[in-house]
């Protein structure tokens, strides 16, 4: 058997600014990146960055809804 250790690393970024009492600007960027040990898996390391961009608005205390856009670029 071979042994293989995953490493994975998440950085998140998220920030909303209210334009009124229920509705507000949404912003957000996240890094990721996993990597393993053993050669045999190196074709399933990735590393990925997400920008988003959105706006949300409240119609009741428990239902939110949004739109928004979001990029990717991953290796």
């Amino acid at each position: 058997t071979t042994r293989n250790l995953e490493s994975a690393q998440l950085a998140e970024f998220t920030a909303r600014y209210g334009i009124t009492a229920r509705t507000a600007l949404r912003t957000g960027l996240e890094h990721r990146r996993v990597e393993y040990s053993a050669q045999a898996f190196r074709d399933r390391e990735y590393r990925q960055d997400v920008v988003a961009l959105g706006i949300e608005h409240g119609m009741e205390r428990a239902l939110r809804l949004g739109v928004g856009v979001r990029h990717t670029d991953g290796r």
